[in-house]
C-alpha cells in the first residue's frame, strides 16, 4: 500500500513537471454593467478579446438624448463572431441586439437614437462557444459628421445634411427647404438682370 502511495505520488510529480503549466487568460473587460469600460463616442477603436465561449464584455458610454449613434464590431481576430446587446441606464434592460450586420461578415452593428442623455451599455459576447478570438469596438455619432448644405458645391459632398434615418445608413442627407438645402428651397427667384 506505501509502495502504491508513493508511485502515485511520483506519477503525480512527473506530470506535473513534464506538462507546461497553464495559465488562465485574464479578462480584459468586465462582465457585467457594474465593472463595465467606460468609452468614448467618437469613433475611437477599442481592442477587446473573448478569451472563452462564456466571457462578456460591458462597455459603458455617455449618450444625449435625441443623437443617432452607431456601435459596431469591427476587425475580427481568430474564429470572432461577435454579438452585441444594448442596455438601458439600468444596465440590464436590452434596448437591442445585433449578431452579423457589420461590416466584417461576423460582426456586429446597431443603429440607435438616444432616448435620454444618460449613460447607456453595451455588451459584446460570443456567437458560439467556439466563436472566440480579438475584436475592435467603436461608438459613433451619426450627427457629428453632418454639415449644413450652404452652397451648391455643398451638395456633391457626403457629409452635408442632416443624418439619414434607419438601419445601416451611414450618410447625410440635404435637410429640406430650410436655408439653402440642395434645391430644396422655394420661390422665384434669379432672374435676370439688366
Amino acid at each position: 500500500m506505501k509502495a502504491c502511495k508513493i508511485w502515485l505520488w511520483c506519477c503525480a510529480l512527473a506530470i506535473g513537471l513534464l506538462m507546461p503549466s497553464v495559465t488562465l487568460a485574464q479578462d480584459d473587460h468586465g462582465d457585467d454593467a457594474a465593472s463595465a469600460t467606460a468609452i468614448t463616442t467618437d469613433g475611437t477603436l477599442y481592442d477587446g478579446e473573448l478569451e472563452d465561449g462564456a466571457d462578456l464584455d460591458y462597455f459603458s458610454f455617455n449618450a444625449t438624448d435625441g443623437v443617432q449613434y452607431i456601435i459596431e464590431t469591427s476587425q475580427l481576430g481568430g474564429n470572432c463572431d461577435t454579438e452585441i446587446r444594448l442596455f438601458d441606464t439600468d444596465g440590464t434592460t436590452e434596448i437591442d441586439s445585433d449578431d452579423d450586420s457589420g461590416l466584417d461578415p461576423l460582426a456586429s452593428r446597431i443603429d440607435w437614437v438616444a432616448t435620454a442623455t444618460d449613460t447607456f451599455y453595451v455588451s459584446v459576447e460570443p456567437f458560439g462557444l467556439l466563436t472566440i478570438g480579438t475584436y475592435k469596438i467603436s461608438i459613433r455619432t451619426l450627427a457629428a459628421i453632418c454639415e449644413p448644405c450652404n452652397i451648391d458645391a455643398d451638395c456633391e459632398s457626403d457629409n452635408c445634411g442632416v443624418p439619414a434615418s434607419g438601419v445601416g445608413l451611414d450618410l447625410c442627407i440635404p435637410a429640406g427647404a430650410a436655408s439653402h438645402e440642395c434645391g430644396g428651397g422655394g420661390g422665384g427667384g434669379g432672374g435676370g438682370g439688366g
